[in-house]
């Protein structure tokens, strides 16, 4: 038969094993062993400045923290009241004044009481530095509304490497909006706008501080476009014509107005100041395409329209024609066979309109 065989601690079982080597360690009621409920992160901060490594650890009874660098016990306050380390009641460790080199390794927490042991995961602590000058600055920038603008920064080296961010003059972007992203300290803008213009400053931050680069102005330009295209029209004889031309563009474009096949009626045609064209008494010979163009140094739009001129109708008076009697002229091949069918011509000479005749002048008896 099985026989109990039992180990006692204070006269209190702690583990119950069979002889068939099979064994089952319990604790004391109401106790439990050290388990670390918080892990210490790794720690870089500011040299000559106090910095907190994070431990805590629970059990029954509570258990004591010890803490190692490089596998030695670390000395703090608890064992040398003038130590620069201090051992807070949780078991965090804090460093009165961070040291280059004397503090700087690889740390773990230890926490013990009778029942056992249980180990943090490593940390490292070191002191963080970061240079005065930028390893890259943006520069000057010229850039084209509806295209992307990009301003490239590498930052001054650090330990731990300084992350990134940007400022506009003088507020820091918003990289949730969409358009802006930060990608190994380039910045991209993409579509710029003319909004975007204004003074880019690049800042690299860890904990040893913070540094800005020089600003780096930036002008975003706008194509030239046309944004009140002319319209087709028709006109009467006589009239005047305007033909509208809206347009935008940074810098401001040139405009001018011509027509196709042919020249802008000389003494009869205006541009004012909102490049509206207009041409006055028109007539037919004015009929044609128009072509309103914008350009810059960026590019070049333009619009068209077409206008057509309608001559004026001729009024005659009531009663205007020629009358029975009027001589009009015009010529007839005579001779030759007569048609079959033909009928003669009657003694009585007659009139016939052939066209448009000039009325004679009366007749003076």
């Amino acid at each position: 038969s099985l026989r109990r065989v039992g180990i006692f601690c204070e006269n209190r079982p702690v583990c119950v094993f069979c002889a068939r080597a099979r064994l089952r360690c319990q604790p004391p009621a109401g106790e439990a062993a050290p388990r670390i409920v918080e892990h210490p992160s790794d720690l870089a901060a500011r040299g000559d400045q106090p910095a907190t490594l994070r431990c805590r650890a629970d059990g029954v009874p509570t258990p004591t923290v010890t803490w190692y660098r490089d596998g030695q016990p670390v000395g703090t306050s608890r064992d040398d009241a003038g130590s620069p380390r201090m051992l807070l009641p949780g078991g965090s460790l804090v460093f009165l004044r961070l040291k280059q080199g004397t503090d700087e390794g690889i740390y773990t927490c230890v926490a013990t009481n009778r029942l056992g042991t249980a180990t943090s995961r490593n940390a490292t602590v070191s002191v963080a530095a970061l240079r005065e000058n930028f390893r890259l600055q943006p520069g000057d920038l010229v850039a084209t509304a509806g295209q992307a603008l990009e301003l490239p920064c590498v930052a001054p080296w650090g330990h731990p490497e300084p992350s990134v961010t940007w400022k506009k003059d003088g507020v820091a972007l918003d990289l949730t909006s969409g358009r802006h992203e930060v990608s190994h300290g380039k910045l991209r803008v993409a579509p710029a706008r003319r909004s975007d213009s204004g003074a880019y400053v690049c800042v690299a931050t860890n904990p040893a501080g913070e540094r800005e680069s020089r600003p780096a102005l930036v002008s975003v330009l706008e194509k030239p476009a046309i944004v009140r295209p002319p319209s087709d029209m028709a006109a009467a004889t006589g009239s005047t014509v305007e033909l509208a031309c809206g347009t935008q563009g940074d810098p401001l474009p040139w405009v001018q107005w011509h027509k196709e096949r042919g020249d802008l009626p000389w003494g009869r045609h205006e541009v004012d100041r909102e490049h509206t064209l207009r041409l006055y008494a028109v007539s037919p010979a004015d009929s044609g395409t128009y072509v309103c163009t914008a350009q810059s140094q960026l590019g070049t739009a333009a619009a068209m329209a077409v206008l057509r001129v309608e001559g004026r109708r001729r009024w005659h008076p009531p009663g205007w024609g020629p009358s029975t009697g009027d001589h009009l002229w015009g010529s007839a091949r005579v001779g030759g066979p007569t048609p079959a069918g033909a009928r003669p011509c009657p003694s009585r000479p007659t009139s016939t309109v052939l066209g448009a005749a000039e009325p004679r002048p009366p007749r003076v008896p």
